[in-house]
């Protein structure tokens, strides 16, 4: 009979855990200090550092943010580029990791409208412009004012990369004062 009554108090406390851990908390919130500070992007966990011997990198913005001007060139007068052509920058910019951790960096550049494909000469085979192909595949790429691709970059803590970019002005894609982002973006 002892022997039962210890059996049966096993099952009991295996049936009571057992409902206790399908009633614990799905969510909780807890409270915690935390301090940061607003730095320049230079200056930030993940900084973005222009390349001082590139005129088309200027200081920062009044809002500490790194400014690509890809007209700029001689004494950093503006210039433009010309249509129909190629111009390429090898590391225009700088990303350095200042975490503690190793991380995949991606960067790519984004206009503010959609690019259309039509007109160019696009290899369906491929998937690729053709104006493309002879391109270092690591390289950030710009195409009539539209990001076209992207890079991924391994940085270890404390590490930097040098980011290179081609701007394509191609077949009739000629329009003044084209605005692009460029988008970096880390994961650890």
């Amino acid at each position: 009979m002892k022997m039962k009554k210890g059996l049966l108090s096993v099952v009991f406390l295996l049936a009571t855990s057992s409902a206790m851990a399908a009633m614990s908390f799905s969510s909780a919130a807890v409270t915690a200090d935390a301090t940061y500070s607003v730095k320049n992007t230079d200056e930030s966990l993940l900084a973005l550092i222009g390349n001082p011997y590139h005129s088309a990198t200027e200081n920062l913005n009044v809002h500490g943010e790194l400014v690509l001007n890809l007209d700029k060139g001689f004494n950093k007068k503006a210039f433009g580029v010309q249509e129909e052509s190629v111009y390429s920058w090898n590391n225009i910019f700088y990303i350095k990791n200042n975490s503690e951790n190793t991380i995949k960096a991606t960067v790519y550049a984004k206009g503010s409208d959609t690019v259309s494909l039509s007109s160019l000469e696009y290899d369906t085979a491929s998937k690729e412009l053709k104006a493309l192909a002879d391109l270092d595949k690591n390289n950030l790429e710009i195409l009539n004012g539209f990001g076209i691709g992207e890079s991924t970059y391994t940085i270890p803590a404390g590490g930097q990369v040098g980011v290179d970019l081609t701007l394509l002005n191609y077949k009739g894609g000629f329009e003044n004062n084209k605005k692009v982002d460029i988008i970096v973006k880390a994961v650890k």
